[in-house]
Parts: structure tokens; C-alpha cells; sequence
């Protein structure tokens, strides 16, 4: 699903005006990501979910997945310095849907490597038969989600392109360590 571009004040009548403190911290920050359109004073909660995907992109190595494959960060990212002093390096609009190809061409190279041929892997479902992939070969929401748990090392399980059940396997549990027995 593409992104849609930053919204406008036509849009915004009924959002919270930006009064407090985080209010201003939140504003600043979609300004320089350019979720929203600079000097625009309020969001639409869909602004706010592409934030938090944003940061969750961060925390997912984003950073790490643009730079071996994009070869750079410029234009993909900003880096700004908080009101502690510290620095923090935030991806920009234009860094999430980067991000968001390579990380989709990267599932789709996993599910073939799994068994999946490459024509049929956009016929790939998880387990309540959502489709993984997009008609623009994006990663889905429930692509995005069951991807991400496979990234994390968790299990997942999807529906192939036959409606076969697969798995990214278990992970391995470590051996129980006995417990002494006592008096011995």
C-alpha cells in the first residue's frame, strides 16, 4: 500500500491543535521526517501510525538494511539533535519507502529459498489467509507483520502458494539443566 503524501491543512479541521510541550516535540519531528508538511500545526491519526512505523522501521535495523543496500543514508535519513544534547538519526519519508521495497525484496528472496517459485510468491497468505504481498509487490500489513516476526527469530507459519502450511521453524530451546537432587 503506498504512502500517501504529507496532508494539508485542508485536511486537518478536525485534529488536535499542538499546545503542549510533546505536542511541539511530535509536530518538530514529523516536520523533519516530512510526514507532515512543514509549518502545519496539527496531524490526522494516519500521520501518527506512519510515525510509529517509522520508529519501529529504526528499531528493526532499517538504518543497517539501507546501508548495505541503498550504499547511503543521504536523503534517507536526518540526523537531530534532542533537547538532551543527544543525537538520533531518524529515517524521512523518503528512507521509510526505501526501506519498505528492500525490506519486501528481501521477503520475497526468503519465501523462495523456502520453496516458494518465484512466480507464485505473491500468492503466499499467512495462517488467516491475508495475503502476504501486494499487487505492487510491496509487503502487506500482514506481510509486513508475519516478515517481521521471521526477522526477529520467532516463529511464523503461512499458507504457500498451494495453501500448503509452512513454517520458519521453532527456535531451538536450550537443553533443561537438571536440578540437583538434594542429599546427594
Amino acid at each position: 500500500m503506498p504512502i500517501p503524501a504529507p496532508s494539508t491543512a485542508a485536511a486537518r479541521s478536525s485534529a488536535p491543535r499542538a499546545v503542549s510541550p510533546e505536542s511541539q516535540r511530535l509536530l518538530v519531528e514529523m516536520w523533519e521526517r516530512g510526514v507532515i508538511v512543514r509549518g502545519e500545526r496539527q496531524w490526522e491519526p494516519e500521520d501518527m501510525r506512519l510515525l510509529e512505523r517509522m520508529r519501529e522501521a529504526e528499531q528493526l535495523k532499517a538504518f543497517d538494511l539501507l546501508r548495505e543496500r541503498a550504499g547511503t543514508l543521504r536523503g534517507l535519513a536526518v540526523n537531530r539533535k534532542l533537547d538532551d544534547g543527544r543525537r538520533a538519526l531518524w529515517l524521512t519519508r523518503a528512507g521509510y519507502e526505501r526501506y519498505r521495497y528492500l525490506k519486501s525484496q528481501q521477503a520475497r528472496r526468503y519465501f523462495e529459498q523456502k520453496g516458494t517459485d518465484a512466480k507464485w510468491v505473491f500468492k503466499v497468505r499467512d495462517m488467516d489467509g491475508k495475503k502476504l504481498f501486494e499487487a505492487t509487490g510491496m509487503l502487506s500489513e500482514a506481510g509486513d507483520a508475519l516478515y517481521t516476526r521471521i526477522l526477529l527469530g520467532l516463529p511464523a507459519d503461512w499458507l504457500d502458494a498451494n495453501g500448503e502450511p509452512r513454517s520458519s521453524g521453532r527456535p531451538k530451546r536450550p537443553a533443561p539443566t537438571p536440578s540437583p537432587v538434594p542429599g546427594r
